[in-house]
């Protein structure tokens, strides 16, 4: 008799697992909509077009567009025009969904830092952090 009610339950869930997915993917597709919608009127009204991934990082979004590491790190100091530590980069790194996993991310961000420093993109402040030239 117990092994029914749990037949039943596990059924029950099931259910509600696949309704809850199909609602999750229309909230998805409905947030996409709204992105591209907010991203338009920012061009229109003249907006930074950082601007609407700076709010989502703000807020612990991830950011939709996945570029390589290097690019990554370039927009990161766009978005923020600050100066970022490497652990300030590696946090949003992975915030942003980019080297999650990865055995040594800081050494990696380390060597991408000093490679963009030589190259003058950015330049490394007096407390070891790095911001863009200016």
């Amino acid at each position: 008799m117990a092994r029914e009610t749990y037949k039943q339950a596990y059924a029950t869930a099931k259910q509600d697992l696949l309704q809850q997915l199909q609602k999750r993917d229309d909230l998805d597709q409905k947030i996409r909509k709204l992105k591209q919608t907010v991203k338009a009127l920012g061009e229109l009204c003249g907006a930074a077009p950082e601007e609407i991934d700076k709010l989502l990082l703000v807020e612990g979004f991830a950011i939709e567009a996945k570029p390589g590491f290097t690019d990554s790190i370039r927009r990161l100091f766009r978005i923020h025009q600050t100066a970022l530590s490497p652990t300030d980069v590696r946090e949003d790194l992975v915030k942003m969904g980019i080297g999650v996993g990865q055995v040594n991310l800081l050494s990696s961000i380390h060597t991408v830092l000093r490679r963009m420093a030589e190259a003058g993109e950015i330049e490394k402040t007096e407390d070891g952090a790095f911001r863009l030239p200016g």
